[in-house]
């Protein structure tokens, strides 16, 4: 781990090196030895605005990783539209995203019996979120686009959920 001149913190890891500011704090330049902020075998670590942030890979599902990412997109998209949209269509769309995920994550930690009954709502969600995008973009709230690159993240989260299910029954 390496303590820059700007208050910085960060450790090289394969010639990229990541910094964590750290406020309004000075310290000098020097070598923590055997400090170590590599991730483990299952932590994954993304680099945004000079930070660091990590996430444990063994509790993200690929389904769940794919419906956040369409979150994230889905979240840009909605704020571009016109107001009236926006706190139509645009929250009723990001609160049944997030709804989906939490049902995606509770399904994770079930059983094997109970586990139906949780993908089954959220197929469900997933169907009328489907709708929403769709209609979005028919009252041109949103650019046809974006509508494709939606449409298609929700077809993989999709075709995803169902072989969860057909994997459970």
């Amino acid at each position: 781990m390496l303590v820059g001149p700007a208050g910085q913190v960060g450790t090289k890891i394969k010639e990229v090196v990541f910094d964590v500011a750290l406020k309004g704090r000075h310290v000098p330049f020097t070598s923590l030895g055997s400090a170590k902020l590599s991730p483990t075998g299952k932590q994954i670590i993304h680099a945004r605005n000079g930070g660091i942030q990590m996430i444990n890979a063994a509790h993200d599902a690929p389904i769940i990783q794919k419906l956040y990412l369409f979150y994230r997109s889905a979240y840009l998209v909605i704020e571009k539209m016109p107001k009236k949209d926006k706190y139509a269509l645009g929250e009723r769309t990001q609160k049944i995203t997030l709804d989906i995920l939490e049902l995606l994550i509770a399904a994770s930690y079930f059983p094997k019996e109970k586990k139906l009954v949780v993908l089954q709502q959220a197929t469900m969600k997933l169907d009328l979120l489907k709708l929403l995008i769709r209609l979005a973009n028919e009252v041109k709230a949103m650019p046809s686009k974006n509508y494709l690159e939606l449409s298609e993240a929700l077809n993989e989260v999709g075709k995803m959920l169902g072989g969860w299910l057909r994997s459970v029954r």
